[in-house]
């Protein structure tokens, strides 16, 4: 995975963090609650998996 790729990666998990917050404010229904916690993860995930890649060089 290049540098772009996961930056891009974290951007759209960021995005998708507030537009799944939005519509769980607006509707509050728990399914959307459900893949509201599973977005946050996979974003926690993606932007982990970056610092610990960048740190290690593998992104230059």
């Amino acid at each position: 995975m290049s540098k772009e790729k996961a930056l891009n990666s974290v951007l759209l998990s960021i995005v998708c963090v507030i537009l799944v917050g939005l519509s769980y404010a607006i509707f509050k229904n728990p399914i959307q609650k459900i893949l509201f916690f599973v977005v946050v993860i996979a974003s926690v995930i993606s932007v982990i998996y970056y610092i610990v890649g960048s740190k290690k060089g593998k992104f230059n």
